[in-house]
Parts: structure tokens; sequence; C-alpha cells
């Protein structure tokens, strides 16, 4: 516009169009937080108990290696889970419970099935398990059974 050119009941488009991006902006950010509630939300409550990983022949998932993880008993030891074998011979993972917060919540597993890997580090038919939270999504993602919103879709 020119100056002087400004007529009465003429509007001025610059004005609109930084009230436009402003409300673009303020939308933004209001969503990114929702977004980011939404993952605290996930991370600091985990799994629940209740919450099952099957393992079936059929399925198959994202994150397929193994991993060492520690049996619930007085003498410190551990096993080894591998998806694939997991998967190939059937079973379960159970959540029974929610250990107090260390570092982070630990959860005790119940295993029960033929075998969690081949070889030396099978944690055998049964096996009380304590993981984390990382461990059992994992698990829950080598299944297939991950829900989009990070939780375990399957429950007792």
């Amino acid at each position: 516009m020119k100056p002087g050119s400004w007529k009465p009941h003429q509007e001025d488009d610059g004005g609109v169009m930084w009230a436009v991006m402003a409300a673009c902006v303020l939308i933004a950010v209001v969503l990114g937080s929702v977004e980011i509630m939404t993952l605290i939300n996930i991370v600091s409550t985990g799994p629940a108990v209740g919450d099952i990983v099957t393992f079936k022949s059929a399925g198959m998932g994202i994150d397929e290696e193994p991993m060492q993880v520690a049996v619930a008993s007085p003498v410190a030891q551990t096993c080894m889970l591998s998806p694939r074998v997991m998967r190939a011979d059937g079973g379960s993972l159970v959540v029974e419970a929610r250990e107090a917060p260390q570092p982070e919540p630990m959860y005790r597993v119940h295993w029960a099935g033929v075998h969690t890997t081949d070889g030396t580090g099978d944690c055998g038919r049964q096996a009380n398990l304590v993981m984390s939270a990382n461990d059992l999504r994992a698990m829950a993602s080598a299944t297939g059974q991950l829900g989009p919103d990070g939780r375990i879709d399957a429950k007792f």
C-alpha cells in the first residue's frame, strides 16, 4: 500500500496474515506439548501387572536380538531370552509385579514355555525373571504386540 492510499473500510492484509501465523504457531505448540506429555506418561507408567507377551510361531516383530535377563532368586543368576527361539517353541511372559524403582522400575515376570534360547543360557520351561520396562517392550516388539502408544497390547 502507498502511504496515504488507505481508505475507510479497507482491510489491512498484513495484520490478518500475522494473526493466522500466530494461531498456527500456537496450535503447533499445543499439539507438541500434548505429544510430549503422552510420551512422558507412557515412559513413566511402563508395563502393567497382568500384561502378557505371547510367543507364537505365526508372529513376527521388529526386535529380534537376544537379551540377558536376571533370574529372580537369592543367588545372582542370569539367562538368555531369544525371541526367535521363544516364538518357534511357543510360550509367554506374564508381568506379575512391579518392584520399587531403583534407577528405573523393574518388573517380576513369569516365563512359561519350552525354551528361551538354543544351548547354554536357556531359562528352562518355567522361570521367574526380573526385567526392565525397556526389555519388556523389546520382547513385545519382537512378537508384534507392542502398540503404537508404546504399551503392551495383550492383558491376562
